[in-house]
């Protein structure tokens, strides 16, 4: 009698939370609760800089329940990620 082959196979998957989180505004104050004040008409510009996480965290801006477009990248020394977003002709 042969005696049948056994395979185990496992899989696991590892969220990594990201270590830090860092929201920025255009004078490049880092921001922690609100932005602004703003005047009506003005732009503003947000950057978030994440550090770490596993896999590589997705950041997403909303506004009033819309997602606003927005570029993220890796900044060039490669130890994290940034998106920053403007939004023109605030109101």
């Amino acid at each position: 009698m042969r005696k049948k082959s056994s395979y185990s196979f496992f899989l696991f998957l590892l969220t990594v939370p990201p270590e830090r989180i860092s929201i920025r505004d255009e004078s490049n104050s880092e921001r922690t609760t609100v932005v602004g004040p703003y005047n009506e008409g003005d732009t503003m510009k947000l950057k978030c800089d994440v550090f770490g996480g596993k896999p590589q965290p997705k950041v997403t801006w909303n506004r009033d329940g819309y997602a606003i477009l927005s570029e993220t990248f890796m900044v060039p020394s490669g130890r994290h990620l940034r998106n920053e977003i403007v939004v023109e002709r605030l109101s």
